[in-house]
This record gives structure tokens, sequence and C-alpha cells, in this order.
């Protein structure tokens, strides 16, 4: 009997290793683009929601490290370019595919985002501050917080914490006391979602950051630009397209001004003169 269940054991895992290594090669000659994703406290819930939210988009693989270079190595034969992903495949990662926009998929990921409890041995992901506050806590827990050096105060039979306190340092580790302190007044601190170590794109890395480049805020860049130019032509006399309307305004200023000053009767006037 217990043979039998090694066996069965066995079979299940030789079937995932040869799922995993199928769907390698077939996502990595399908898809041209993908993202190498960090794993770490990305719970299993939080997967599920992704992949739910990646139907039509894209599609997520997850596997031992060393079945999925395996078949890397094989599709490297043909696309030397591969090569290179074999080196970041290490840790706990996973990989996100899509032919579509990278930044697209990593709004994904922004929207599957947990708020995490601080729980003892983490490193801080920031500095927390418990702020003044009444706790709605009984006066039995005062000790805790005396404990602590948190100075409070009994208020309406419930503590009331008197002043500002830092509760975590960023980069340092979440003690025991401190993630306590955080659970009993309800602060969630951390936020935990797939972190986008490496992105791929028609053959080559690039840095992960061009994925925060919108649409939005390439236009409002090209503005900015625009502007900029707009102000030196002025500033040297040379008329450009993007200075004509300002060109034109400053021309209708100093017309008004010399009418103003000659006392010339013109209607056009009558509104600026009043104020």
């Amino acid at each position: 009997m217990l043979q039998v269940k090694q066996q069965q054991k066995q079979t299940i895992k030789t079937n995932r290793k040869n799922l995993v290594h199928d769907r390698t090669q077939e996502f990595f000659a399908s898809f041209k683009k993908f993202m190498i994703v960090d794993m770490i406290n990305i719970s299993s819930n939080q997967c599920q929601e992704i992949r739910q939210d990646l139907r039509g988009k894209g599609e997520f693989l997850m596997g031992k490290n060393t079945t999925i270079k395996n078949a890397l190595k094989k599709l490297a034969e043909t696309n030397p370019e591969l090569k290179e992903v074999e080196k970041v495949i290490k840790n706990n990662v996973g990989v996100v595919f899509t032919n579509g926009s990278l930044s697209e998929i990593e709004d994904v990921f922004e929207k599957n985002k947990v708020h995490s409890v601080a729980k003892p041995g983490d490193l801080s992901q920031c500095d927390v501050w418990i702020e003044p506050i009444a706790t709605g806590l009984t006066p039995e827990k005062t000790a805790f917080f005396q404990a602590l050096g948190i100075a409070t105060k009994i208020t309406k039979g419930k503590i009331e914490i008197l002043s500002k306190c830092q509760a975590l340092y960023e980069g340092k580790r979440v003690g025991h006391s401190e993630a306590a302190l955080l659970a009993l007044l309800g602060v969630t601190p951390f936020v935990y979602k797939m972190k986008v170590l490496y992105a791929y794109s028609d053959g080559k890395f690039f840095d992960t950051e061009y994925l925060k480049i919108t649409p939005e805020s390439v236009e409002t860049m090209v503005k900015e630009a625009v502007s900029t130019l707009a102000a030196l032509a002025l500033g040297a006399g040379y008329v450009t397209e993007s200075t004509v309307s300002q060109e034109l305004q400053i021309g209708a200023r100093n017309l008004m001004a010399l009418a103003a000053a000659a006392e010339y009767d013109m209607p056009e006037l009558a509104s600026v003169l009043k104020k």
C-alpha cells in the first residue's frame, strides 16, 4: 500500500514536471514579451486572482527553476538570446508572458496587491508611526503599552495614546512586541504584490522603470518640453509654430497699451480700461 502511494506521488511529480517543461517551451516560443516577478510573500490566493485577471492578456508560469532552465536550454539552441534568460531564473520567481502591453500587466499586479500585518522577523518595508488616538481598547491593556514606553491615559473607559511614536523602522526586523502592538491596533502597514525584477521585450531586457511610462505621462512630458522651448524661443526673439499664439497675444497687449496711452477710442479696450 505504501509503495503504491509512493508511486502515485512520483507519477504526479513527473506529470507536473513535464507540464512545466512543455509550458515553458510553449510560452517562450509564443510570446515576445515577459516579466520575471518576485514571488516572495505572494499567497496562493493572490496568484489565483492574478491568473484570472490575466485571462486574455497573458500567461503565468511558475515551477522548479531547474525544470524551466532545462526547457530554456533546448530553446536557446535556436534562439540564442534566451541564454540570458537562464541567468535570471533564480530564487523564488515566476514568469508572466504577454504580447500586449507590459504596463497593463503590471496594473494587474497593482490591482491585486494585499495589505498585510507585520509579522515577527519580517524586514520592515517602511517607517511606521502610531498617531495619538483613542484606541477603543479597555484598561487591562495599559500594562502592554507601558512596557513599550507608550504614554496613555484612560478616556471614557478606553485607552488613549497621548503622543506620536515610531513602531517600525524601514529595513529593520519586526519584533514580537511591535507586531503584537500593530495587530492590536488593527494596523496593516505592509503591502505585498508581484514585484517586477526583469522586463523583456523583443529579444532584450530593459529597465523596469520604463514600465511606469504611460500615454498620459508622455503627453505631459511633451507639453512641458514644448512650453520650455517656446519660452526659450520667445526670449531669443525667434518665432516658431509654438510661439505664434503667444507672439500675437503680446502684440495685442502692446497695441492696447499704446491705444490707452494715446487716449484713442477703441471699443475693444473699454473692458480692459475699466479693470
